[in-house]
């Protein structure tokens, strides 16, 4: 069995990255469609944005997408067809026949934007877990990951001009004395944000405000309007210290963190939050 791809460069080899996982093995890659056993990756424009089909008839298996991301989906609804060890990266795999059932399916998203959540400000996870995270979002066809990065528990973005957001509102002291900690560098941002967009994966950070910034009031009390020292809050819900509305420097600060966070995410939105942000304090401020 051959792997044609003419029109998509890239996908014979994540195919085969897969394949390998299964078998051991890897099949080869050729620019001639002949009449032998042959997996066809090509383009076809008719098709709606996102969309293909995957025809599995004898001798050949023929995916057409509408672009990358179509082609890109087909080969995930091919995977959930194999055995689920194509999926394992543990080992290389040890199947000596696959058998694919006939098909001919025809597919494309009913919404444009199919998106999840990850809250990392409360429970952190590494970069590998994240990664991992959207390989599995790649396998259900999603496409926009809203990345929660900063909360009153915790900020997980390194701003190189305001050092302190990571060295100190990065950690909070949970149960019996036990810190809590972890963030991401921006050179870790710019992986992942990669490893997604390879993925066919739009990331849309978000950065809390006005409300739900104690873990950057922690480290800048003079952020918030009593500029009383604190710490990022260790239990959940709605804190009623919250960014002052009435100094320039909560704005100043947001605008430079801004100008960093942009840059590493070319998608169209960054999420800035707006719930539950107490008024007491600016009542009395």
């Amino acid at each position: 069995t051959e792997i044609v791809s003419p029109d998509f460069p890239g996908l014979a080899d994540y195919l085969n990255d897969h394949l390998e996982r299964l078998t051991g093995y890897r099949l080869p890659v050729t620019e001639h469609l002949r009449g032998v056993r042959q997996i066809v990756i090509s383009q076809k424009s008719e098709l709606p944005s996102e969309g293909y089909t995957l025809d599995v008839t004898i001798p050949q298996i023929r995916i057409e997408g509408r672009d990358y991301a179509g082609a890109f989906y087909a080969l995930q609804t091919l995977f959930q067809l194999l055995p689920a060890s194509v999926y394992d990266t543990a080992a290389p795999g040890r199947a000596e026949t696959v058998e694919i059932p006939g098909y001919l399916i025809e597919d494309s998203p009913r919404f444009p934007y199919r998106g999840v959540m990850l809250d990392v400000s409360r429970t952190y996870f590494d970069k590998e877990t994240v990664i991992a995270y959207i390989d599995w979002m790649a396998r259900h066809k999603l496409n926009r990951l809203h990345w929660h990065l900063t909360d009153d528990q915790g900020w997980r973005i390194e701003i190189k001009k305001y050092p302190k957001l990571t060295e100190v509102g990065s950690k909070r002291i949970d149960g019996e004395g036990t810190e809590y900690s972890g963030f991401y560098t921006q050179d870790q941002i710019k992986e992942v944000v990669k490893y997604a967009a390879d993925r066919f994966i739009t990331i849309v950070p978000e950065i809390e405000l006005p409300g739900h910034e104690l873990a950057a009031i922690s480290a800048y009390p003079e952020l918030s309007c009593k500029g009383e020292p604190t710490t990022p809050r260790i239990i959940w819900g709605v804190e009623d210290i919250v960014l002052c509305a009435g100094k320039e420097k909560p704005f100043e600060l947001l605008q430079d963190v801004f100008d960093e966070v942009a840059p590493l995410f070319p998608g169209e939105y960054i999420h800035i939050g707006g719930d539950e942000a107490g008024k007491s304090a600016w009542k009395t401020c």
